[in-house]
């Protein structure tokens, strides 16, 4: 039995191809269309994200929280007006700050994710290199195969 809607059935048995290059260029569309708009927005988001790294503690949490994933979120929604072929003003670029609680909900699945992709790392890198300091009571040495294997936990990330 067949559950998938009509329109997800359609878009199964469709055949799809990538095409990197007209993506790229689609994209450069979009942003040339407001070019000084995104030059500034992108140095209001940086600008924002190094406050949250000065403030101790807090800073950082908000700004993984609720700064990034919001202002992120306003980018997305700006540059689709303008793929759309609609005029935005600046202040579209925060409307991200409107969907402030599924957005955190969004970061802090996201972070669990990433926690949980790098704790065989970590775990890894400790066992190692607190198990070779105990061995002829030398120095703690990093094993390079362990590296690669903590890239390959990254690649989920």
């Amino acid at each position: 039995m067949n559950a998938y809607p009509p329109m997800v059935k359609a878009a199964i048995e469709r055949p799809n191809e990538f095409r990197f290059g007209d993506y790229i260029s689609n994209g450069f569309k979009i942003i040339q269309n407001n070019l000084g708009l995104f030059i500034v927005f992108a140095l209001v988001f940086f600008t924002a994200m190094v406050i949250c790294q000065v403030i101790p503690f807090i800073g950082p949490l908000a700004g993984s929280l609720i700064v990034s994933p919001c202002l992120t979120a306003g980018f997305y929604l700006a540059a689709k007006r303008s793929d759309d072929g609609k005029t935005f003003e600046f202040n579209e670029f925060f409307r991200g700050f409107d969907y402030l609680g599924p957005l955190i909900v969004l970061a802090l699945i996201q972070g669990v994710i990433v926690i949980a992709a790098m704790l065989p790392m970590i775990i890894g890198m400790v066992a190692t290199i607190g198990f070779s300091g105990f061995e002829d009571g030398g120095d703690p040495e990093f094993s390079p195969i362990f590296l690669l294997i903590g890239f390959l936990f990254m690649l989920p990330i």
